[in-house]
This record gives C-alpha cells, structure tokens and sequence, in this order.
C-alpha cells in the first residue's frame, strides 16, 4: 500500500506535537508594528481590487516582469483608503 494511509492514523503534521505555539504579539510600539499594517493593507487592497475584476485571466496578468506598484501615503489616494502607518508602495 505504497504511501496510502490508513483512516485511523493521522496525518504527521495533525500530530499534537508539531503544533507550533504562538510567536509574539505585535501592537502599537513593536518594531514591527508598521510593517505589519503595511502587509494587512496590501493584501486586503490586492484581494479586493482583484475580486471585483470581472474578466477573462490571460498570460499577461502572469507575467513575473510586471512592475506595477501601488503608493499607499496615510492620508489616502484616489485607490488607495487612508491608513495610520507610514508611506508605503505595494507591488
């Protein structure tokens, strides 16, 4: 039975002990505070501009050679909402 796996046996990463505890909390302060909104608001913005496209994908929205950022300055732009962390560019 080569890889198969029988119903009783779980998988090795179900197992109890590879659960990973939980790292530290990041709040207002922590050096990494900033970079972490940064991130929350560039995926939020990238998964909500791209759900609301409604197309045919092609090769082109592939392409690794794409350059296009997006500048994320706190007060907002025209595609952008305003945010409480510094200016950012969101590729």
């Amino acid at each position: 039975s080569g890889g198969a796996m029988s119903l009783q046996q779980s998988p090795r990463w179900l197992d109890e002990g590879d659960v990973k505890k939980p790292g530290h909390t990041v709040t207002a302060g922590h050096k990494n505070y900033d970079l972490m909104l940064n991130l929350q608001l560039g995926i939020r913005y990238s998964v909500g501009k791209h759900a609301s496209l409604l197309r045919e994908l092609r090769h082109c929205d592939f392409d690794p050679k794409d350059k296009q950022w997006t500048r994320f300055p706190p007060e907002g732009s025209k595609s952008t909402p305003p945010h409480l962390s510094v200016e950012f560019k969101w590729k």
